[in-house]
């Protein structure tokens, strides 16, 4: 049963502790809920202190948050939700960020509570950021997340790389230079798969996050109860009922 994308959101706020923005989630088998965060804090400490949908908590993807290691106050975390409610409610995010970018989209037919996650950062990256994720299945999904912060101009842009879907997209010309992107990329046969984006319009003083999160098929043969033993591509696991599985 192949996952279905659903419609994406997007925020950006600037100078403010909260985003509010309405996100609809269809009904549906397996739904998951993802968000993606790039901020700036006004120290070094992570800024984000909650991150709801429908005043239900989302919880961050283990392995997800990055910081930029030249410029410690700027992060991208990615947040998801096991079974959403449906209709339009809305995603806050709560945080002390001097720039906080956001955007979000759920999907259907999910194995629940297992992900797989590839992610970098960097100061003054490339324009043409890249990264390479190898799946373990067929019929993933893969998302990717890319906020910029820093260094933006009034003619800045972003596109995604061919092959790849916008799901959303917000960005600011100012007072708070910066934007973030959310797209996705269908693979049918587990193997290597490239995504990246383009950059325009920006200025020497850039910092970048770029994360990619494989959603798993519900219908994948995998076994979700028991231990993991002798597989090197698992690095965490929660046991149920909460379990989380991470790829590496």
């Amino acid at each position: 049963m192949a996952i279905v994308v659903q419609s994406g959101s997007a925020s950006s706020i600037v100078a403010s502790s909260s985003t509010t923005f309405s996100k609809t989630v269809t009904a549906g088998n397996n739904l998951m809920l993802i968000v993606g965060v790039g901020c700036q804090s006004s120290d070094s400490d992570f800024p984000i202190s909650s991150v709801t949908y429908n005043s239900v908590a989302m919880t961050q993807v283990p392995g997800s948050q990055t910081k930029a290691r030249w410029n410690e106050n700027k992060y991208h975390a990615l947040y998801y939700l096991i079974n959403p409610s449906t209709g339009a409610n809305n995603v806050v995010v709560s945080s002390d960020a001097v720039y906080l970018f956001v955007v979000a989209s759920s999907f259907e037919n999910v194995k629940q509570y297992m992900f797989g996650v590839e992610a970098s950062y960097a100061y003054n990256l490339s324009y043409t950021p890249s990264l390479t994720r190898t799946t373990q299945y067929d019929g993933s999904l893969l998302i990717d997340i890319a906020p910029w912060l820093g260094g933006w101009s009034a003619g800045g842009g972003l596109s995604a790389n061919g092959g790849q879907t916008l799901l959303a997209s917000a960005k600011q010309n100012g007072p708070a230079y910066g934007a973030i992107g959310m797209s996705y990329k269908s693979v049918p046969t587990a193997g290597s798969t490239t995504m990246g984006w383009t950059f325009t319009g920006l200025g020497s003083a850039n910092w970048q996050a770029y994360g990619i999160l494989e959603l798993i098929d519900v219908d994948a043969p995998i076994t979700e109860a028991g231990t993991y033993t002798g597989d090197a591509t698992f690095d965490v696991y929660i046991p149920p009922a909460q379990q989380v599985i991470i790829i590496t």
